[in-house]
């Protein structure tokens, strides 16, 4: 069966041509690999030109830069395969991949097959994220398990679709929401198959970059969020996911989203001006307000507790102190490990 693998691109020439090659040397040959050139302006998109020249399975579409929702989408409508893969330019897979996918797919007779994640960091830490899920065996009563449900609809990178299922539902990416469209998609993909099948075997390599302690503040990092939350809301009432359960884990969720905003703001030489209009937005935001009186406070991390306290106490400055204190014990633990990484390094040089 024909796999065809989508892998938008954007300005990722120092790891584009790792990721093409994993997919080339996959043990499963018949696929045609859907590169979408996004408005690259570095040679990401001469790469993908190069790569198609050598082998004839690669197609590639060069285009004004638009986001990668839009990218995946035309790569949906240029697929031919029987069923789709989507890879980050950035990351790579392991050679297995496809193969043992599609084969959990035919073997349980499901939709969509899902495997664990690698996430590989610049300083060489590994982590190995699985799902606590029955593993190669059909799961049939996915969207009746809330928790599980709503942890499997992170990525899209690391699952194989049944093209046939995308078409039927009319599956998209969100083009107008910047941020969680891979959740929203799957919301929506997974909750209308049959069966999924899920391997504990982590295929797919994520390589997290966000090491530096030198953040870049966002000025529409709070916009995006809720314009997510807008969105989710509405897809829990058009899949019936808005039962008491599901509601908690996706209030949890969105808190999570609006506490790394405010630290966000908190970027490195990022104007005080800023972390206050950052905060003074979320204090007279209805949804947040919304989540806040949720009554999950039971059921959250430290920082979201810490967040869900200062808000109900409505204070700008009380939170802008609040977290300028977080942040700042957090910096200092970042340069700390940045440290270590260096000095690693330099042993490591000598060494060679």
């Amino acid at each position: 069966m024909k796999i065809s693998i989508i892998i938008p691109v954007y300005n990722v020439e120092p790891y584009l041509g790792r990721c093409i090659d994993s997919v080339l040397n996959q043990s499963h040959q018949d696929i045609e690999i859907i590169l979408i050139n996004d408005g690259s302006v570095d040679n990401s998109g001469k790469i993908c030109d190069e790569y198609a020249i050598k082998d004839k399975r690669i197609k590639v579409a060069h285009k004004p830069n638009s986001g990668v929702s839009a990218a995946r989408n035309d790569g949906i409508r240029m697929a031919t395969g029987d069923y789709i893969s989507f890879i980050d330019s950035d990351d790579y897979i392991e050679p297995n991949m496809l193969k043992s996918l599609l084969s959990l797919c035919i073997k349980t007779h499901s939709q969509i097959a899902i495997c664990a994640v690698k996430t590989r960091y610049i300083d060489g830490k590994v982590i190995r994220e699985s799902y606590n899920l029955e593993t190669e065996v059909p799961i049939t009563n996915i969207v009746d398990r809330p928790t599980d449900f709503s942890k499997i609809c992170g990525s899209a990178c690391q699952c194989l679709y049944s093209l046939n299922l995308i078409q039927s539902q009319g599956g998209y990416f969100e083009e107008g929401v910047p941020l969680g469209e891979d959740r929203l998609f799957n919301m929506k993909i997974i909750s209308s198959a049959k069966s999924i099948v899920y391997t504990n075997e982590p295929f797919y390599n994520y390589l997290h970059h966000k090491t530096s302690a030198v953040r870049s503040f966002r000025a529409d990092y709070f916009d995006k969020i809720c314009k997510f939350r807008i969105r989710q809301l509405e897809y829990m009432n058009t899949l019936n996911l808005n039962n008491e359960k599901y509601s908690r884990i996706f209030h949890i969720m969105f808190l999570d989203f609006v506490v790394n905003c405010i630290n966000n703001a908190f970027s490195k030489n990022n104007s005080k001006e800023n972390i206050k209009e950052v905060i003074k937005r979320i204090l007279d935001s209805s949804l947040v307000k919304n989540s806040v009186n949720s009554g999950v406070f039971n059921e959250v991390g430290t920082s979201i507790k810490i967040f869900i306290l200062c808000h109900k106490v409505k204070s700008k400055f009380f939170m802008l102190s609040i977290f300028k204190t977080l942040n700042k014990i957090n910096y200092k633990k970042i340069f700390q490990e940045l440290k270590k990484v260096n000095n690693t390094k330099r042993v490591l040089n000598k060494k060679i």
